[in-house]
Order: structure tokens, then sequence, then C-alpha cells
């Protein structure tokens, strides 16, 4: 242990040459004791798994890369693509419309659309889970509850990664698309630039029709339903019930 502590000053002038200006040293304190804790650690692990035996230590040095290589791959996913996708998709319908006129060229920060996709990312995550049950609660839910640990990466890709990437790209190409065969269906180009950058709030605005239109025939349905079950008394009772007719018959036969 003393000679553990004699180490402290060499690390505190190892810090003041990888940092500019004066440390506290209270700061050197601690973030020498957090030093010797890490390698003390790490060398009391790595004895451990030596004393088992190096068959032992290959198996432990082949399960911490494979978890780590599903957090490197959990994280460039679902922390970094999907949001990156939501957030150019936030920008393209209500940005971009709102800060940048039609005649100037947008300029598009990865950075700040990946911040505005982690908070999109946090809000559906909550709203999902805390929703109705549908297939991607489940999905959430069995994610989760597995762990890194336990993390089947082909469960993840097929079931919530490559659904949810599907879906973006299509709301972010296929208007895209759209627009840039405009000129050879014989519109000016002009047109075609207006409709670049109106097109991603009006899809918006479509689907949201789509859905309330939906939604409110379902709802017109649900009201016919009630209102023809309520009259003809269905669930409840007999329709075009005789009971004296059917007493009459029982009592011919009988005889």
């Amino acid at each position: 242990a003393p000679n553990s502590f004699r180490l402290l000053p060499h690390i505190k002038q190892w810090y003041q040459r990888r940092v500019r200006g004066q440390l506290h040293e209270l700061y050197t304190f601690a973030c020498g004791l957090y030093t010797l804790w890490a390698v003390t650690r790490i060398s009391t692990l790595i004895y451990n798994w030596a004393i088992q035996g190096l068959s032992q230590f290959y198996a432990k040095i082949k399960e911490w890369i494979l978890v780590l290589l599903k957090c490197v791959y959990f994280a460039l996913t679902v922390f970094g693509l999907i949001p990156v996708l939501f957030g150019l998709l936030y920008e393209m319908i209500l940005l971009l419309p709102l800060r940048v006129p039609l005649r100037h060229t947008p300029v598009l920060l990865l950075w700040q659309d990946w911040g505005l996709g982690v908070l999109f990312v946090k809000i559906l995550y909550a709203g999902t889970l805390t929703g109705p049950d549908w297939h991607l609660k489940r999905v959430l839910e069995q994610v989760f509850q597995a762990g890194v640990m336990q993390m089947n990466i082909m469960f993840v890709t097929t079931e919530l990664v490559l659904p949810v990437v599907v879906t973006q790209l299509h709301l972010l190409c296929i208007p895209y698309t759209f627009c840039s065969a405009l000129p050879y269906l014989g519109f000016s180009e002009d047109f075609a630039h207006i409709c670049h950058r109106r097109i991603y709030p009006g899809a918006v605005v479509i689907l949201l029709i789509v859905i309330l239109l939906k939604f409110q025939l379902k709802q017109f349905k649900r009201l016919y339903v009630k209102i023809k079950n309520e009259k003809y008394l269905i669930g409840t009772r007999l329709v075009n019930f005789d009971a004296d007719a059917l007493r009459t018959t029982f009592t011919q036969t009988e005889s």
C-alpha cells in the first residue's frame, strides 16, 4: 500500500502534462485513487482467470469480447443510426420549411439531427411501453429483459432494427425519388425544387388525414354495430323466436 501511494505524485505529473493548467490537489488525489483502483482491479481479475487455466482465461476473454461487440452493435444501430434518421425526418418535415427560405440551400448537420433523434427515440420508447400492447412493445420488452449478456443479435436486427430503419428510409427516399423524377415527366426545375422543399410536410399532412379518416371509419362501424345490436337485441335474446308456436309443435309431436 505505501508503494502504491508513492505513485500518486507521478500520476499527478502525468495528468498535468496532459491537461493544461494546474490541478487541485483533491482532484489529483481522486484521479490517482481511481487509477490505482482500476489497475488493481484489472490485475486481480486477470490473476483469478489465470489461476483457472489458460482455457478458462481464453473463454472469458472471448465472452467479454462478444459482449463488447454486442454493445457496440446495439449502440451503433439503436442509439446511432435510428436517431440520425429520426432527426433527419424531423428536420425535413418541420425545421427546414420554417427556417430556410425556398431559394436558399439547406445545410444538414448530422450531430444536431442525432441529438434530436435521441430525444425522439426516448419519447417513442416511453410512449410505446406505456401504450397498448402491440408488436413493437413486445419486442422492446423482450430485448431489455434479456439484457446485454443474453442479447440475441439476430432477433434485435430482424425484429427491431430492420423494420424501423426500413420504415424511416421509405419515408425519406420515396418523396425524394418522386420529386427527382418530376423533370423527366415534363415539369420544370423550379417546380421540382419547390416540391423537394414542401413534399415532406405535405406528405405528413396527407398521412395524418388518411389516419384520421381510417379512425373515423372504424368509429362509424362500431357505432353502426352498436345501434344494430341494441335495435335487434342481438346477444340479449333470440330474434324471431315464437315460444307459443314452438310449444304447440312440441305437444303435437309428442301426441
